[in-house]
């Protein structure tokens, strides 16, 4: 174990404080990281790679703000390198900001061209935009992207740095890391690329595992790079979660399947089997489960049927396939609703959904996350919303603390707050399903202040569902538990999974 002095840090410990800072956020300790990467800047207060870091650090930790402010001095400092361009694009993606991160993308790729993973940003905001996925703007950065890079590996930690982060008297830091003492499992994910996969990274802790990604689509282009091999592997996730955006993506996997013995998370039937329509039609069977019809169409047979005026009920809800965060997604009480919206909205495939009514007595609209994970029930949020369209970043819950309260008793109590009916539906979707990880979103039939809910109403269930700590705000600390026990049983279940006997 090695300490450096209390003194300004030369070039040498320049990198040691920098890769130990970079550690300590992997490992999710963001107040130490952060205290590291500004003591770095007191004496390199224009270092683009610590900016950046720095941003990035802030966004993971929910301070997007302040993560966009790193990104801009970044982008000042090094106007030449696309890196916090890139960074700041997928935080506007996620955030759901299209114009956004496609402009700062395309910034990113004026100033590095050759920036493959601007390029495959770029690809998701096209299809995100409406661009067809063989639309040739769209084949045309994701062979750039995807193409020329189709597996990414990202290192595990090969040492321990959570008991020695610290700061000297003038501060500047101090370096003390140890050896890992646990073995490091490598981990092939497979992904598509098409904005429908798994969020991987909150699952797979680097202090156990080394990432290695395959787009599944240029699996030819990897293998010819490798000799006709898989990266080195002990486990496979198959984070292409989207059966209705990324089934030939799906099917692609059934390739990878041939060439390897090692287990798997999440097997591809499983995922093919997660479609919204099959999904609703399959669950509806089950006890206290209502879930609502779901009717596929091309585009000219909707528009024909809005002209006839016949073959749908109203209320009704309208979305594209594949697309999340409530975009090409409407609730239509007509059929000049339903002309009025397809005039405007792009899109040669829809699906009609039956509406379900989720409000309550209070006229609030309650959407509940339970995640399933290696057979278990996790609760993740509650949210309560003014609008139909429920989105935990949309609703109403920083404002009311009432809301806050009766998230927290959901997330420390869920069967209790569910009822019997409830759980027991949960607990016979996650066995329909057969995914070692996934969630699912739904409401409550409930109308009374009293008593249990009649049926569970249900809006979604796949792999993709996300897994983010809440922000760094006190006010959500209360969610925190939950959460990091969520995480951890994924955890947990990597691990089993790797340690499987062949």
């Amino acid at each position: 174990m090695a300490h450096f002095p209390h003194t300004s840090p030369t070039k040498a410990d320049f990198a040691s404080v920098f890769e130990e800072a970079q550690a300590l956020a992997l490992q999710r300790q963001y107040g130490p990281a952060q205290a590291m990467y500004l003591s770095l800047l007191k004496d390199h207060p224009e270092n683009h790679e610590v900016l950046v870091n720095l941003g990035i650090l802030a966004y993971e930790s929910g301070h997007t703000s302040a993560a966009k402010t790193a990104y801009a001095e970044a982008t000042r400092v090094a106007p030449a390198r696309g890196l916090a361009h890139l960074h700041w694009g997928h935080l506007l993606l996620h955030a759901g900001d299209l114009s956004g991160a496609q402009s700062h993308y395309e910034l990113a790729l004026a100033a590095e061209p050759d920036l493959a993973a601007a390029h495959q940003g770029l690809s998701v905001v096209l299809l995100e935009q409406g661009h067809a996925a063989e639309s040739e703007r769209v084949l045309k950065h994701r062979e750039l992207g995807f193409g020329a890079q189709p597996c990414v590996t990202y290192p595990a930690l090969r040492f321990d740095f959570s008991s020695s982060s610290r700061l000297s008297a003038d501060g500047h830091a101090q370096v003390a890391m140890q050896a890992q003492p646990e073995r490091i499992y490598n981990v092939l994910v497979l992904i598509a690329g098409r904005g429908g996969d798994v969020p991987w990274r909150p699952l797979l802790d680097p202090r156990h595992f080394e990432v290695t990604t395959l787009a599944v689509d240029f699996l030819d282009t990897a293998l010819q790079a490798r000799n006709g091999q898989l990266p080195s592997h002990d486990l496979l996730f198959n984070a292409v979660g989207d059966a209705d955006v990324s089934g030939t993506s799906l099917l692609a996997t059934e390739r990878v399947k041939a060439l390897t013995t090692a287990p798997w998370v999440n097997s591809i039937q499983a995922v093919l089997a997660t479609g919204r329509a099959n999904n609703a039609q399959r669950l509806a069977q089950l006890p206290g489960v209502r879930s609502p019809q779901i009717r596929e169409w091309s585009r000219p047979a909707l528009w024909a049927a809005s002209e006839a005026q016949r073959d749908l009920v109203f209320p009704l809800l309208l979305r594209r396939p594949g697309f999340q965060t409530g975009k090409y997604f409407a609730k239509l009480d007509s059929y000049s609703e339903l002309k009025t919206y397809l005039e405007k909205e792009p899109g040669d495939r829809w699906l009609t959904l039956a509406y379900l009514n989720a409000q309550g007595l209070d006229g609030a609209y309650r959407k509940y996350r339970v995640m399933m994970i290696d057979g278990a029930l996790y609760p993740l949020h509650l949210a309560i919303s003014n609008h139909w369209k429920v989105h935990y970043f949309s609703a109403a819950m920083q404002e009311k603390a009432e809301h806050r309260a009766e998230e927290q008793r959901f997330l420390s109590d869920p069967q209790g707050v569910l009822g019997t009916t409830v759980w027991t539906a949960l607990q016979a979707i996650q066995a329909e399903l057969g995914l070692d990880y996934a969630g699912i979103d739904f409401g409550l039939s409930r109308q009374e202040e009293q008593g249990e809910p009649v049926e569970l109403l249900f809006f979604e269930a796949n792999a993709t569902m996300v897994m983010a700590l809440p922000p760094a705000d006190p006010i959500w600390d209360y969610r925190r538990a939950a959460t990091e026990r969520a995480m951890a049983a994924a955890t947990t279940l990597f691990l089993k999974k790797a340690q499987a006997p062949r």
